[in-house]
């Protein structure tokens, strides 16, 4: 995603949470799970329970992360008493498992209903009349066993009996990757490259680091310490005469404008639509190859001459951030 490889502590707390509802499917003797049964779903299983009255913090917390299970758990055919035909994801592949399409035929329930269990073999006659092509080929791949088996759940994501804490992450990443609405395929595809190409850039981790915080409007400029309600004068520095945001202190400014422009980064004029963060990303993957390090430098030299002005009181020329950038590549 470009970010400093955190996790994002919601996400990962619904996959550690969901690590205790794969206990309670397969374990259901265990102690926590008789309390919970007892209390909460007497008559049903832990899929299919409802949250209840006066639910405790406990069993709020569990329950509520039940979605991740319902989207990664499958079951592995053995006798195929316990499997719902028409419920319950059972099928091979990536599409979820479950069948679809299809309307039910109350005849036919369990995935038992579908084998000769004397011969160990699908029923093909009673498959013919269910199921089209695509469901009767993935049935038929499911291999059975003449012995009586148990039907096991599975983690699908890993093929497991035993649910991870990293793979349900990663789905619930593969389910919500950004807000909605955030960005289209082609801003998603120049942030992907910016980030890739900034990490792979042979400059100090500070400098990196600091081009990553810039992107993400991370710095505390007087804009954003105005959003968090200190009371500051929200004047450039530099320049006195705009508010210091983040695109007018590393775009729009003349001293941001001059010191890129001697170093051969010409940025553009004219009003931007977009945000700064797909402006950045867009225009850094366009930045000549041997810039695109001038032009790192170039930001972070900026942000360290506006911290000299307003901390220390120094009056800063172009021609000295120049010599600094220069000195720092050199």
């Amino acid at each position: 995603m470009g970010g400093l490889g955190f996790r994002d502590l919601c996400q990962f707390n619904v996959a550690l949470l969901a690590k205790q509802c794969w206990r309670l499917l397969k374990q259901p003797n265990c102690f926590l799970a008789q309390v919970l049964k007892s209390r909460y779903y007497p008559r049903t299983d832990f899929l299919n329970s409802s949250l209840g009255a006066r639910p405790s913090f406990i069993w709020r917390s569990i329950w509520s992360v039940k979605g991740l299970i319902e989207k990664g758990y499958g079951w592995r055919i053995g006798s195929g008493n316990q499997v719902n035909i028409w419920n319950e994801p059972w099928l091979p592949g990536s599409d979820g498992g479950r069948v679809r399409n299809h309307g039910i035929n109350i005849q036919f329930t369990k995935v038992a209903d579908l084998i000769d269990a004397s011969n160990a073999m699908w029923r093909y006659d009673v498959l013919e009349g269910l199921f089209d092509e695509e469901h009767r080929r993935k049935i038929c791949s499911i291999p059975l066993s003449r012995s009586a088996l148990n039907d096991e759940l599975v983690w699908r994501p890993v093929g497991s009996e035993t649910y991870s804490v990293k793979s349900g992450y990663r789905l619930l990443r593969d389910e919500r990757l950004l807000p909605p609405g955030v960005l289209s395929n082609d801003q998603s595809t120049d942030l992907t490259k910016f980030y890739t190409e900034l990490w792979d850039i042979s400059l100090p981790a500070k400098v990196k680091i600091t081009m990553w915080r810039i992107a993400h409007n991370f710095l505390p400029t007087f804009a954003n310490l105005q959003v968090r309600r200190l009371n500051v004068n929200n004047v450039y520095s530099l320049c006195q005469s705009a508010s210091e945001t983040i695109d007018h202190l590393m775009r729009d400014c003349w001293f941001s404008r001059q010191l890129l422009g001697y170093q051969g980064v010409h940025l553009p004029t004219g009003s931007i639509s977009i945000s700064w963060k797909d402006w950045l990303a867009s225009f850094f993957i366009n930045v000549h190859e041997k810039y695109k390090k001038v032009y790192m430098v170039s930001l972070w030299s900026i942000w360290f001459t506006r911290n000299k002005v307003v901390h220390e009181g120094c009056e800063v020329l172009v021609r000295e951030s120049m010599s600094f950038v220069e000195a720092f590549l050199q």
